[in-house]
């Protein structure tokens, strides 16, 4: 027969155990721990006593004593965060509320609390179609985040041979003289190179999606030596065999990023596309290269403005889609003494892909007439499926704009007003 007291105490481990595990990200509380020496370090409080503080810094929990802590300093959770935010919206303000949900789905991956708001939409807002769709997404990411790792699939960290990317600095394709469908296309600038789309890949990177992330091992061994002694940089032993056994590819290039390590993000090798990049291929390939890069359009070098590659250059399909992801990407510009992006991951129904395809009287700034554009605009409306699919995929992106610090040299002519550079950085 067990002692009463050793089945007591069990108990209380056990249940205590069990309060850690039901605390979801959402709910947890972020710390910022300054040492006795000096150091600040940032975490997700897992449990305190009056001994010892445990934190988990990239996924692993690390242990510090009370007595080497100066302070702590706590910020809300992201569910703290969200009541606010949420006691401030009226019930029918349907934007607010659903760019609300876009901040818990994309940018802190609070799933329970995305679908519990995005439940409340579908019931205020019935004939809204994108709250649905996103419905739909959401569980479907709570499911996959959900399943144990015992049943995800094995992931080979064979690093795949790079296919060749056709990098010709110039490819001409030529017409019959009469033709206005076709006109040659020749450009001096090369597509992106592979390490380049890598880096893209890198930086917008969803660590929810647990992506599959390949490293050499002597590149992160020479990380933890040349970023020895900074800030969220495994130092111990033990916390550096965890970092280079134990985690996965995704949550060491999430060490990386807190410890601001730029010069090795190249290092990491993304096996599959990015969601937002999976998404921008099916825009580029049904929108973006039948209206925008037509030769009649800005697939035309001589067009003004900006400048995109298009089938008739003759190039791979997955390095033209990233290329012409970047041009649009660095490309803004001023009408009125406003700033205008072509993709504005802040106000995305700013961007200037949604308002050139928006008529003249829906749009803040309409295309530039053209002779070439004849007929009605692209879009119905700001109800039409494409803006709609664009505007979703332009609200998942990163904000602000990442700075790739990619060196690439955009093809551009005269544009239609003075151009402002990209100087945005994460």
């Amino acid at each position: 027969m067990k002692h009463p007291h050793f089945t007591a105490s069990r108990f209380i481990v056990l249940a205590m155990l069990a309060s850690l595990w039901l605390i979801t990200p959402a709910e947890a509380t972020t710390v910022e721990l300054k040492m006795t020496n000096g150091r600040v370090i940032r975490g997700s409080l897992v449990s305190e006593s009056p001994q010892v503080v445990t934190i988990s810094i990239a996924g692993i929990h690390s242990r510090f004593d009370r007595a080497k802590i100066q302070s702590i300093k706590r910020f809300d959770s992201v569910a703290q965060e969200y009541k606010k935010q949420r006691d401030a919206l009226e019930n029918d303000d349907l934007e607010g509320r659903y760019k609300l949900v876009s901040w818990l789905y994309y940018k802190k991956q609070a799933y329970t609390l995305a679908i519990k708001e995005l439940q409340s939409l579908k019931a205020d807002f019935p004939d809204d179609p994108r709250i649905p769709l996103l419905l739909k997404v959401v569980k479907n990411k709570q499911s996959l985040q959900a399943t144990p790792a015992s049943k995800a699939p094995t992931v080979s960290r064979k690093q795949p041979t790079p296919k060749k990317v056709f990098t010709k600095p110039t490819k001409t394709i030529t017409s019959k003289p009469n033709s206005t469908s076709r006109v040659k296309q020749k450009f001096t600038t090369p597509l992106l190179s592979d390490e380049q789309i890598n880096l893209l890949k890198v930086w917008e990177v969803n660590f929810s999606n647990r992506p599959r992330i390949v490293f050499k091992p002597k590149d992160l061994r020479d990380f933890l030596e040349q970023y020895a002694g900074q800030d969220k940089v495994p130092s111990t032993t033990r916390s550096k065999k965890q970092f280079l056994n134990q985690l996965k590819g995704y949550q060491q290039l999430r060490v990386l990023f807190d410890a601001k390590a730029r010069d090795y993000y190249p290092k990491a090798k993304i096996v599959k596309d990015p969601e937002v990049f999976q998404q921008f291929k099916a825009i580029h390939r049904k929108y973006i290269l039948n209206r925008c890069a037509t030769n009649d359009c800005h697939g035309n070098p001589e067009a003004p403005g900006i400048v995109l590659f298009n089938k008739a250059s003759g190039r791979h399909p997955a390095p033209l889609a990233y290329t012409n992801f970047y041009i649009l990407s660095q490309y803004k510009t001023t009408r009125n003494g406003k700033i205008f992006d072509m993709i504005d991951r802040e106000s995305p129904e700013r961007s200037l892909l949604l308002q050139f395809g928006l008529a003249t009287g829906d749009a803040e700034f309409p295309h530039p007439s053209v002779r070439s554009r004849t007929g009605p605009a692209p879009f119905k409306g700001k109800n039409d499926l494409f803006y709609r699919q664009i505007h979703g995929w332009i609200s998942s992106l990163l904000s602000p704009a990442p700075d790739y610090g990619i060196d690439y040299e955009v093809p551009q002519n005269t544009p239609p007003s003075t151009p402002i550079p990209n100087t945005l950085k994460r």
